[in-house]
This record gives structure tokens, sequence and C-alpha cells, in this order.
């Protein structure tokens, strides 16, 4: 419950809509470990989108939310049947907490955040001027920012496999709170991404 830490119970009763436990001995206190970290990611195949959903989730990750794009390629059902990956990993990493995932949302969506930097990954630079900045650079600014002011979330966002289009871009750029970032020199998957994202902002949580 976010609150109490974790117990081992004995079963007492069982029926078809509840079970009753006695508790035993408390294992350990509740702490949050949560990252600040916000992932916007656009909906792709299942399989693939499982591996973005429960390594995130070992990771640490606080919020997930799918974001339709024009190239997005996978349609997302209902946020609830999703969450039997988040709960899974959660007890495989043993968490004591639950990251939420919300339904979808629009790309314009995105400048209602409430995230205080909204890193954006991109592939290739702009012709004649790259304004993107390392991602450890920019994790190490905002969440330096989140640590002085002790709340906040960074939100990081991933493209769909066929990249954002050129309409999408122009939307980015009216974010007035948005970090064009790089992942390196090679292009890659999405759940790579992702992944790849979160390792490095729990490194520098850390």
């Amino acid at each position: 419950n976010n609150i109490n830490g974790e117990y081992i119970c004995q079963i007492n009763i069982v029926n078809r809509s509840t079970i009753k436990l006695n508790i035993v001995n408390k294992v350990k206190d509740f702490i949050n470990n949560d990252l600040p970290i916000h992932l916007y990611f656009s909906p792709i195949r299942k399989t693939n989108m499982k591996l973005i959903l429960s390594k995130s989730t070992e990771l640490g990750i606080s919020q997930l939310t799918p974001i339709i794009t024009q190239n997005t390629n996978n349609e997302w059902t209902d946020s609830d049947s999703y969450m039997k990956y988040i709960i899974e990993s959660v007890e495989q990493c043993e968490r004591l907490t639950i990251p939420t995932i919300n339904n979808p949302i629009k790309l314009i969506d995105l400048m209602n955040s409430n995230c205080i930097n909204i890193l954006i990954c991109k592939e290739r630079p702009n012709e004649g001027f790259d304004e993107r900045i390392p991602l450890l650079v920019a994790l190490n600014t905002s969440l330096n920012q989140i640590k002085d002011i002790k709340t906040g979330k960074i939100g990081i966002v991933i493209g769909p496999e066929g990249g954002f289009t050129n309409e999408e871009w122009n939307i980015f750029d009216k974010i007035s709170n948005k970090i064009y970032i790089t992942l390196g020199s090679n292009i890659l998957r999405s759940e790579t991404a992702a992944i790849s994202s979160i390792s490095c902002a729990s490194a520098v949580w850390e």
C-alpha cells in the first residue's frame, strides 16, 4: 500500500471475493526508491512493449504514459491489461511500490505535462546545427533541480519505430521546457532507447 512495508503473513480465510491474512512478522520497512522519471513512449509490438514495461519497472520508473503518434504501429488496449507485466516485475525486483501506467495521450498533450523538464530523444541533428546534448548531461542538470526543490519529475520521450514526423518535431519545438538529447551515434530500437535512458537516470539519481 506504499505505506507499511513488507510482511510475512499466514493465510487465514480464502473465498471468492476475500483473502484474510494473519501477520506473522515484518520483513522490512517501507522505503520509496522510485526514480522521479515519467516515461512517455509510443506503443510498439506487444513482445517489445512488455520489455519496456517490465524493465522500466525493475529499474525504478515511477510513471509511464503511452503517446499516440503518426507512426505508432500498434494499438494500445486497456492499460489494466498491461499491469500484469508490471506486477510481475515488481515482485521479481522486490519493489514496494507499483509504478503508475496512464491511458494514452496525444503527442500535443505533452505541452500540458507537469514535468520539470522533458527530455526528447532525437536520433539525428538538425542540418547544419546540432542542438542535442548528451543524455547524462541533461539528466545531471534536471535531476539536480529535483534534488534542490525536493519534488517533481523528469519526462523522457521515446519515439515510435518509424520516428517522429516533421509535423511532430514542430510540436516539440513549442514545448518551453523540452531538452533534445542524444543517446549516442547509433540509432536505437524503441525498447533499447527506453531501457538505456532509465538505466542512466538510475545511475545518476543514486
